[in-house]
């Protein structure tokens, strides 16, 4: 069905369904192509799980008749190790009363104790119901042609991505919210939280360059001494669970390097971690398998922190436990580790769970939310799960489902629980800082505009200060927080870069508003005083694109925020920094902002890949230093852009270039 007769469709079926400004099959759509990449990859969330086009027709009906499930019988709290087995607990926890019925009443500062589920059988309940109204009438009226078995989902339903189409000394590299470490003289992931490591398909530790083509299954190990490059050691595409060779990301830490793999077939993520004391004979130290598909992971010292989104089996029967609730390692994870939001539904979990990369062979722990995990920010201490849900009936129709977790050592614990009215853009939308989370977030309203918020939460994710009703009519496209100050982009023709002051957690204030034309997708501070915005350069009145545009902000005072100086690339009509983070490289104490991009000529009627690296001086610009014309057959989003001391790569997915930093001349390069 083309996307038009189906928009067509919606429209039609819903006329007589209230439905909030954020639900309009338009902006439905839209949220969609975010997640869209180029190339059949996704955007914003790597490789995240998609809908087809009528799944989505068919939740935009849905949501607008979803009503709160039943209330719950609340769980005692406590911890319980991963691979315990795995029944509901007979005896009463510590600090709880059972009735005489067999109920369990709950302390009420046992916050904790409301989110737990209380029996298998009430998560099996909660796909059942959420089945039973994804049937109802008012679906199957809504014009849909088919019901994809086992999913209860009309004409589409949710499509995964095979359906469509060792104490070792460290050379671990510091990095920082640059990407690169400066004390070692090479880049390192280009990151949000200093300290807190996020995966990548290409990573250095300043003396071999590690890099994986996802789809092949491969890691190659490049040992880079300036323009010498030789290839040391191959991680094979074997893998101890079978159909696990696709990539997703990896981790290096030391000696130890940790590969997340999927098994599509499976529906299952792997993390192998291997020594590579011997390069040229790579040796697997152990495996975790957890149900659900990748997701998202993070690194902070010895832990990786892996997350994973899990869809159940609605056709599973009530006994058959392992086919509707995840497992990690084999085993179902334990009812007190299992969360219900305020609003469950859906049929899917979060997973999340921690492996000691030097003991790699079970999970530490592990949890798991029954919800969506739309966006995720993790600070040195804590992990924050944002889940985009909706109220029909409000005129603010779309709001995010908030969870806290503390971190530390592989222990993952509930912390709190709350609600923001809005949605959130990406992880760069939420920022802790002095133990308050600060957000920016969209709201839509049933009169078909849109608002903006700025919100500070406490520790305990309750409200202490909040603007509301910023830039009626757009919507946020990136943010920034630094210290006490935030920066955040919203767009309709104009761009105006807001900054506030969040030095008083209960009074934020609007400090400036800078309009100037078109958006920036990206913010990334440069030096003192100096933001970089990387995005779209729109014509105001026409709306229409004009090309890629760099923006250096000068925020030497944040009432009185100045676009410097600015370049736009009328032939750059994509790169993938806009979509994510990690395929930008950007160092201020080496001048240098290298990412990939696709040029199309208009003359000739053809598009290039390309890799380009600009330099910034005041008083002089922009200036780009490198035009890299990259394989045309090669997806450009897997592309990356490293440095070690003078030397820059160019690593693509079978090849890597190396040019000097003086004069960005091209000394040679190392196929594989």
């Amino acid at each position: 069905m083309k996307q038009e007769e189906m928009l067509d469709k919606i429209r039609k079926s819903a006329d007589s369904v209230p439905t909030p400004a954020g639900l309009e099959p338009e902006q439905m759509m839209m949220r969609l192509e975010e997640y869209k990449g180029r190339n059949g990859r996704l955007g914003k969330n790597n490789r995240k799980r998609i809908w087809g086009y009528g799944g989505l027709a068919a939740a935009v009906l849905a949501v607008c008749v979803l009503a709160r499930f039943p209330s719950r019988t609340m769980a005692p709290a406590g911890e319980a190790p991963a691979n315990e087995e795995m029944l509901p607990p007979k005896e009463t926890q510590k600090g709880h009363q059972t009735s005489a019925a067999g109920d369990i009443a709950v302390e009420p500062e046992d916050e904790e104790a409301l989110f737990l589920a209380s029996s298998y059988e009430e998560l099996y309940d909660q796909i059942q119901e959420y089945n039973r109204i994804l049937n109802t009438d008012i679906i199957v009226d809504a014009g849909v042609d088919t019901v994809f078995p086992g999913t209860g989902v009309a004409d589409g339903g949710i499509i995964r991505e095979e359906e469509m189409s060792h104490d070792v000394p460290k050379l671990e590299s510091v990095t920082s919210e640059t990407g690169a470490s400066a004390e070692s003289g090479f880049s390192g992931t280009n990151i949000q939280v200093q300290g807190v490591d996020e995966g990548d398909l290409v990573k250095t530790d300043g003396i071999f360059i590690y890099v994986s083509a996802g789809d092949r299954g491969k890691i190659q190990i490049i040992r880079a001494k300036g323009e010498k490059m030789e290839l040391a050691g191959t991680i094979p595409d074997t893998s101890t669970v079978s159909g696990a060779k696709t990539i997703e990301e990896f981790y290096i830490n030391g000696a130890y390097v940790s590969v997340i793999r999927m098994d599509y077939s499976a529906g299952t993520t792997i993390l192998e971690t291997y020594d590579l004391n011997n390069p040229k004979e790579p040796k697997l130290l152990g495996t975790v398998s957890q149900d659900g598909y990748y997701n998202t992971s993070r690194r902070n010292g010895d832990y990786i922190y892996l997350f994973t989104d899990y869809y159940a089996e609605v056709e599973a029967k009530k006994e058959e436990i392992e086919r509707y609730v995840p497992k990690v390692g084999g085993s179902v994870i334990p009812l007190n580790c299992i969360y219900l939001p305020d609003q469950p539904g859906g049929y899917s979990y979060l997973v999340a769970s921690s492996v000691d990369m030097k003991k790699p062979d079970q999970a530490v722990q592990s949890k798991a939310v029954y919800t969506e995990g739309d966006h995720f920010y993790v600070s040195r201490n804590n992990i924050y799960i944002g889940n985009t849900s909706y109220d029909y009936k409000a005129d603010q129709s779309d709001y995010t489902e908030l969870m806290k977790f503390s971190y530390e050592d592989g222990t993952i614990n509930f912390r709190a629980h709350g609600n923001v009215d809005g949605y959130l853009n990406d992880q760069f939308s939420m920022d802790e800082y002095e133990g308050n989370l600060r957000l920016v977030t969209t709201l839509s309203h049933q009169s078909g505009s849109q608002t903006n918020s700025l919100i500070v939460l406490d520790s305990k994710l309750k409200k202490m200060g909040e603007i509301e009703d910023l830039a009626p009519g757009e919507q946020i496209y990136s943010a920034r927080f630094m210290g006490d100050t935030a920066y955040f982009v919203t767009f309709r023709n104009m761009d105006p870069l807001f900054s506030a002051d969040l030095s008083d957690p209960e009074n934020p204030k609007i400090l400036g508003e800078l309009k100037i034309t078109g958006f920036s997708e990206y913010l990334h501070p440069y030096t003192d005083g100096l933001l970089l915005g990387i995005g779209r350069e729109i014509n105001p009145d026409t709306g229409n694109f004009k090309g890629l545009k760099l923006s250096m902000f000068d925020i030497n005072q944040p009432s009185d925020v100045t676009e410097k100086d600015k370049t736009v690339e009328s032939a750059f009509e994509y790169t993938p920094a806009w979509d994510n983070h990690k395929a930008v490289v950007i160092s201020a104490e080496k001048n240098l902002i290298g990412f990939a991009a696709e040029e199309y000529d208009r003359d000739r009627r053809k598009w290039f890949n390309r890799y380009v690296v600009y330099s910034y001086e005041e008083g002089q610009g922009f200036t780009r230093r490198l035009t890299y014309e990259l394989e045309k057959e090669r997806d450009q989003s897997q592309t990356r852009g490293i440095f070690i001391g003078e030397w820059f790569y160019v690593v693509e997915e079978d090849k890597v270039t190396v040019f000097d930093m003086a004069h960005f001349k091209e000394f040679g390069d190392l196929k594989f």
